[in-house]
């Protein structure tokens, strides 16, 4: 089983032999605008209209059967980066989209994503896990149902 692992933490994490670690805390990741261009807009052609970092990621996602996030909540979220990450992959789910010269296109592509999952370091509130697992619910509806899973990590907890 391919891995994905993005790490938007501070923690050192030796990558399984099935496992491509890339660390996201100095990429360039833009959110979703919402502005229909991977949808509507027909002189975008089917394409992302943001060009950034995530047309690195793009095909490793396309590639991984398993997507691992370490990252901290913050307010019952995940970090910023991994919820742009997520906003920018939720057509990834819908087959008329594609990955074609490293950029999100339509037309006929299924990802073979299969689980989807989260290691949390730190020690959130209880209050922060269920305004984070009542997200998940939402993000999970959006992302074609894919499997979710949240671990979270002690201090003492070695990745």
């Amino acid at each position: 089983m391919m891995e994905l692992v993005l790490n938007d933490t501070m923690y050192r994490y030796q990558p399984k032999h099935s496992q491509t670690l890339v660390d996201i805390r100095t990429m360039k990741l833009r959110g979703c605008l919402g502005c229909g261009a991977c949808t509507e807009k027909k002189e975008y052609a089917g394409r992302c209209a943001l060009q950034d970092d995530m047309q690195t990621l793009y095909p490793m996602i396309a590639k991984c059967e398993r997507l691992v996030f370490i990252c901290k909540l913050r307010y019952g979220c995940c970090s910023t980066k991994c919820k742009c990450i997520l906003d920018r992959m939720a057509v990834l789910g819908q087959q008329e989209y594609i990955i074609r010269n490293k950029e999100l296109m339509k037309r006929g592509w299924k990802t073979p994503l299969q689980e989807i999952a989260f290691f949390i370091p730190g020690e959130p509130s209880l209050k922060e896990k269920q305004v984070f697992q009542e997200w998940l619910q939402e993000v999970h509806g959006i992302i074609a149902g894919t499997r979710m899973s949240v671990t979270y990590l002690s201090k003492e907890t070695a990745l």
